[in-house]
């Protein structure tokens, strides 16, 4: 009975005034700016970017965003091959990854995989993870939270974005400053038929083209969507099958999936304000 009452405790948090903890509003950008596809990203535009490296800084193997002051989220995967946790670190307010002179650097205090995520399965089903940092994050200019949607939103996007430090294509070199490009959501029916109803279901979005993909060194990134004037994590970077090939859309994680699981595993982090306009469709 008492976790059956945590729960609604929880499902109500989540969907109201626990997220108003904080005197500040998630979602805004640095710059207000349209994308320009497959370019470098204005710097410091989004200020919830985070790049995960190791102990030296010379390795980021990931990117994640900043959901609130002591959280980030990104892909299980990344930590499928990190036997010592305690080596990595995450950077905020980085845009070149060659000048690091005023960017914040924390050490993970935890890393938590969800329970179900299983490694190098073909699937990749819950492909979620959160990293509480070692110390609250003070909002700036440069660094603020990004915006989580509604628990179980299943709408379509006409427009969304992604941002990461990835590959520049199919085997090339990895980016030393964030690129963004949009991309173009897949419908789930189209996207199962290409790559299997067994491996897509609905707590994943498809996105990209010939054209236009997230790649490696993405993964764990943010799938975003403007939402009058307010910036949304709907996806996390998950897997794909080579990059930008028309038959092959990248995959995402579906954030809105998970939302109680988000919150049930960083109560004690404060959020700024997350309410979603009513009525308000994405674009």
């Amino acid at each position: 009975m008492l976790s059956l009452l945590l729960i609604i405790l929880l499902s109500q948090c989540y969907l109201s005034v626990c997220y108003e903890k904080l005197n500040c509003n998630c979602g805004i950008e640095g710059i207000d700016t349209k994308v320009v596809n497959g370019r470098e990203a204005i710097p410091n535009n989004y200020r919830w970017m985070a790049a995960i490296s190791d102990l030296n800084l010379q390795n980021v193997f990931c990117g994640g965003t900043l959901i609130n002051n002591r959280y980030i989220i990104t892909a299980g995967h990344c930590f499928t091959e990190i036997l010592d946790r305690s080596t990595i670190r995450i950077i905020l307010g980085a845009h070149d990854l060659t000048k690091m002179e005023n960017v914040t650097v924390y050490k993970a205090d935890k890393v938590i995989v969800h329970e179900k995520y299983e490694p190098n399965s073909s699937h990749q089903r819950f492909d979620i993870a959160l990293i509480k940092l070692n110390k609250n994050v003070t909002f700036t200019d440069k660094i603020g939270p990004i915006c989580l949607p509604p628990r179980n939103m299943r709408q379509s996007f006409d427009s969304l974005k992604i941002s990461g430090w990835g590959s520049l294509g199919e085997g090339l070199e990895t980016s030393t400053r964030l690129m963004e490009v949009v991309v173009k959501e897949r419908p789930l029916a189209v996207c199962q038929k290409l790559l299997g109803s067994e491996r897509v279901t609905v707590n994943h979005i498809c996105a990209g083209d010939s054209k236009y993909d997230s790649c490696s060194g993405d993964s764990g990134g943010p799938l975003m969507t403007k939402i009058r004037g307010r910036v949304y994590l709907v996806g996390i970077v998950s897997w794909g099958i080579e990059c930008a090939h028309k038959n092959y859309p990248g995959v995402y994680t579906r954030v809105s999936s998970y939302g109680l699981w988000i919150y049930q595993n960083s109560q004690e982090a404060l959020y700024c304000n997350n309410k979603m306009p009513l009525n308000e469709t994405a674009g």
